[in-house]
């Protein structure tokens, strides 16, 4: 009883304040009643209110997802080690891919990139040169010939008086197999 006095209140209140639009004056014949811009929004009736899902019925929230890759390991590495590995080579080697085989057991300086190995010295051992190289970590590593260096399967080729020559073998689909020489020289530091 009391709901309904409500309504029939709100309906008078609301057409005085339209002055009368919608209710009855003025308003076209058989055209619904327009509430003012500023006006709630009417409740709902039975037909219009949601029905509340049941548990067989849960509606699906799909929550926006974003990688945070801080302290975890590259998704793209290979979890494979001693097998192909493909690198970014320079494009005039087209589809070619790093050779790299370690045979699982991969030397400490395998695990940088050429560009973060600095040459910082060469020793002269009875006849042949070794080469040293400090890591972004600050250890340093004598060089020799053989020794395997950086993640695209370089194998030291030559330690010369001024820098460490580093031979990559890049491998395509078709088994054609390209080399391609790095050079680790000195590099200027401070003010000389």
């Amino acid at each position: 009883m009391m709901s309904t006095i409500l309504n029939i209140l709100l309906v008078v209140v609301s057409c005085a304040l339209l002055g009368g639009v919608g209710c009855g004056k003025g308003a076209p014949q058989g055209a619904p009643p327009q509430a003012p811009a500023n006006a709630p929004a009417p409740a709902p009736t039975e037909e219009q209110k949601p029905v509340a899902a049941g548990p067989a019925e849960e509606a699906v929230v799909e929550a926006e997802y974003a990688y945070h890759a801080d302290g975890r390991r590259d998704p793209f590495e290979s979890l494979i080690k001693g097998t192909e590995v493909a690198t970014a080579a320079p494009k005039e080697e087209g589809p070619f891919v790093a050779v790299v085989d370690g045979g699982g057991d991969f030397s400490p300086l395998e695990r940088y990139e050429m560009e973060e190995l600095r040459l910082v010295g060469i020793v002269d051992a009875g006849g042949s040169y070794r080469g040293l190289v400090e890591v972004a970590d600050g250890k340093s590593y004598f060089l020799g010939s053989g020794a395997r260096v950086g993640r695209n399967g370089g194998v030291v080729s030559r330690v010369l008086e001024d820098r460490v020559v580093i031979t990559e073998t890049y491998r395509n689909p078709l088994g054609e197999t390209r080399t391609k020489d790095v050079y680790l020289t000195f590099t200027k530091t401070g003010g000389d």
